[in-house]
């Protein structure tokens, strides 16, 4: 008797020491890039530049192809391409120094996914990153997530320049270890001679517990906006029309931290005013 026990401890202990060793997700902001020596345009392996990433590209056929390289730098070729880019081209998009962009020209040009295998925090709820142009989809162990929230409405060239927080629901996925792919990118609309100008690129990739929600109490005079303290890496925006291409703009005055809360007070004007927290750039 004293030896089954003896047995069934130490498969137990086996079991979760095999829970525990699930690998974590690495590099989700892209900033652990070794660019040393390398030029703009230059190539480099994908370890080295997207280290904990697979990179593909898919056929027609849905065949994957493994890339062993990426180019470091903006240097545009017209062909299908990635890279991992450290410019500063586009001035309100990286939230570090390096960040990944995304090309296809035609809708018959190979198809990308990045990928990488870890598991999702326990108390995950959401995944975001932050997106500009064309989106790159998101799956989940080959299962494709669709966004919870848009970028917005698309010019006739199909991508746009707003930047974006892409926000994913993945409670279901909490505690799993999963594949996580990014894949495309996809053009909106076709231009003339068949080109899809799919630009997409992406930058610090999250996992968050939960998003947090604003209270909004009016006197006389003015409006108080709160938010929970925790959500420190977020700022206050404002707009006058709630549509779907509305400008928003951040609200230039600074919270006050009382206890658990952010509080921002606002005085009231006659046009009224739409508010929302938004993660706000690393820079």
């Amino acid at each position: 008797m004293k030896e089954s026990r003896s047995l069934l401890v130490l498969v137990a202990a086996t079991f979760l020491s095999l829970i525990c060793s699930a690998a974590e997700f690495r590099n989700l902001d892209f900033e652990e890039a070794n660019t040393n020596d390398l030029m703009p345009g230059q190539e480099a392996s994908v370890d080295q530049l997207l280290p904990g990433w697979n990179l593909f590209s898919i056929d027609a056929s849905g065949c994957p192809l493994t890339h062993q390289r990426v180019r470091f730098g903006p240097l545009m070729t017209g062909v299908p391409y990635t890279a991992l880019r450290g410019d500063r081209m586009l001035e309100d998009f990286p939230q570090g120094e390096y960040y990944v962009s995304f090309e296809r020209n035609l809708p018959n040009d190979l198809i990308f996914k990045l990928e990488q295998r870890g598991t999702i925090p326990v108390d995950a709820k959401f995944l975001i990153y932050r997106n500009l142009n064309s989106e790159m989809q998101v799956e989940i162990d080959r299962m494709t997530i669709q966004p919870l929230n848009r970028q917005g409405p698309f010019p006739p060239f199909g991508f746009t320049d707003v930047v974006t927080n892409l926000v994913y629901d993945v409670s279901r996925f909490a505690g799993q270890e999963v594949t996580l792919s990014f894949v495309g990118p996809f053009g909106i609309r076709a231009l003339t001679s068949g080109f899809i100008l799919a630009h997409g690129y992406i930058d610090r990739i999250q996992f968050i517990a939960q998003v947090p929600g604003l209270s909004v109490e009016r006197s006389e005079s003015q409006v108080e906006v709160r938010w929970h303290a925790s959500a420190n890496d977020y700022i206050l925006q404002s707009t006058e029309l709630l549509t779907a291409d509305a400008v928003w703009q951040p609200v230039q005055i600074a919270p006050v931290t009382s206890g658990e809360r952010h509080t921002v007070k606002v005085n009231v004007d006659a046009k009224g005013r739409f508010y929302r927290l938004t993660l706000q750039s690393a820079d």
